[in-house]
């Protein structure tokens, strides 16, 4: 089958192993049999965790695999450095025979039975995996497959079928994707974009009018929902130990206007209608229906295991979360003041020298680019579960400040990351706090958090 990529290329799986390129089906989930395969050579082609763009700009010649993690990967430099980036979302899985492969969340079209079953698309690979029907209905929706939960959403009220289109659009962040829209799904002129994530799939529902009524979404799920004080809603199953484990995740909306400003305008509404479907709401805030020319978006996750660990801490406990993908870091007027800890798991996960190490930084996306931020050394551990405001954990010096007019954020964590090396006196485990230097009412920014679907937040670790 052909792969709906750049409108050139055949459908591949590029598997970097020890430098050497190998091809499988674009669906390996239930791919059985032969299919015509392009082949590409050079193994920096197409990785999707990194841009071109930014292979070129760095003069990356060739992939370092000494590094190779499920978050990390290192490349070689035309003056022979090494550069490592650590992801806070996986890069990569383990497969059926235990073989660690890359996570490519191009489009491409479904083979099989899941054709069969009237999905038209899906992942190019991944372990965890998005199915968009054919023929979205009340009736037919989405179907995400993960490890340990699988689970069907769609839009509620929909009065006929409506195609599947693929479509090449810009996405929240304004980064060109490949997407299925399906058009008209909530009212006239109010479009629906659903596109591949590592963790699931992420929705953007285009209002291009004012819309009569809230947008609502079924889900279908042998897990437990429940909306969360931070505003997400989690899938919770008994595990072996008959203790309830969060498998899936359905993030808190935010709203983008046609003014750019991004805001928590929306918030969700669950009720269960029977043991196993749930109907969700998305309440917008009456100033924001009234307009016209916004986005809502949302993510339908399954859960991983997330890497790096963080914290977002409000003065208002409602909004203390750690499984959400933003957060409002400075002194919003509805949540008080905002700021989020993060702690890494690089050195050791790595096995790094510190005579190796030249430079450190880590990225961070935010939504507003004015961006007056301050990075602080964590002196003590902390729960990213437990822990809230009130802990008032101890905090070292200032160890980065940015003054930008960029949505990517870059701290130079190089000297605090020389610190956790010092045995006794550090530990990377306790991480950092990013905090707005001034925290006046109304000066605040909305920053994507480490595990969140739309930008990949990373260290990058330059080597000597």
């Amino acid at each position: 089958m052909m792969c709906l990529i750049a409108k050139k290329i055949i459908c591949v799986l590029l598997i970097l192993i020890s430098g050497s390129a190998f091809l499988v089906s674009c669906d390996s989930y239930s791919s059985k049999g032969s299919y015509k395969m392009a082949i590409i050579n050079n193994e920096l082609d197409y990785l999707d965790f990194i841009s071109a763009e930014e292979l070129k700009k760095n003069n990356f010649v060739s992939m370092n695999h000494s590094y190779d993690t499920d978050v990390s990967t290192a490349f070689l430099t035309k003056d022979g450095n090494i550069v490592i980036y650590v992801y806070s979302v996986p890069i990569r899985f383990w497969n059926e025979n235990g073989k660690m492969l890359d996570i490519d969340s191009r489009i491409c079209e479904t083979i099989d039975n899941n054709k069969n079953n009237g999905y038209a698309y899906t992942i190019a690979n991944s372990d965890i995996k998005p199915y968009y029907p054919e023929n979205l209905s009340t009736e037919k929706g989405v179907l995400l497959v993960g490890n340990n939960v699988s689970y069907d959403f769609g839009i509620s009220g929909i009065d006929s079928e409506i195609s599947a289109k693929y479509v090449e659009a810009t996405n929240f962040i304004s980064e060109e994707t490949n997407m299925v829209l399906y058009q008209n799904a909530i009212e006239s002129k109010s479009n629906v974009f659903l596109y591949p994530s590592p963790l699931g799939t992420n929705c953007e529902i285009h209002i291009e009018h004012r819309i009569e009524k809230s947008p609502k979404f079924w889900v279908s799920t042998d897990a437990t929902a429940k909306l969360e004080d931070g505003g997400y809603i989690t899938l919770t199953k008994n595990n072996e130990s008959n203790k309830p484990e969060i498998v899936g995740l359905i993030q808190s909306p935010i709203i983008k206007e046609g003014t750019q400003r991004v805001s928590y305008g929306c918030q969700w509404a669950v009720n269960q209608v029977d043991d196993k479907k749930y109907e969700l709401s998305l309440v917008i805030d009456p100033v924001i229906s009234k307009k016209t020319n916004y986005t809502i978006y949302t993510s339908f996750e399954c859960r991983r295991e997330k890497q790096p660990d963080s914290a977002i801490y409000s003065g208002k406990p409602d909004m203390n979360s750690y499984l959400s993908n933003s957060c409002i870091i400075g002194n919003y007027e509805e949540y008080g003041n905002g700021e989020i800890m993060t702690r890494f798991n690089i050195i050791k996960k790595l096995n790094l020298n510190l005579e190796q190490v030249k430079s450190v930084s880590y990225n961070i996306y935010s939504f507003d680019s004015d961006n007056q931020f301050e990075m602080r050394s964590m002196l003590e551990n902390w729960c990213s579960v437990t822990g809230s405001w009130s802990n008032n954990y101890k905090t070292g010096d200032v160890t980065s400040i940015i003054n930008t007019k960029t949505h990517i954020i870059s701290f130079d964590i190089t000297k605090e990351f020389m610190k956790w090396f010092e045995e006794g006196r550090y530990n990377e485990a306790f991480g950092v706090k990013i905090k707005t230097i001034n925290e006046k009412e109304g000066d605040y920014s909305v920053l994507l958090t480490n595990d969140n679907s739309l930008y990949r937040n990373k260290a990058i670790i330059y080597l000597n």
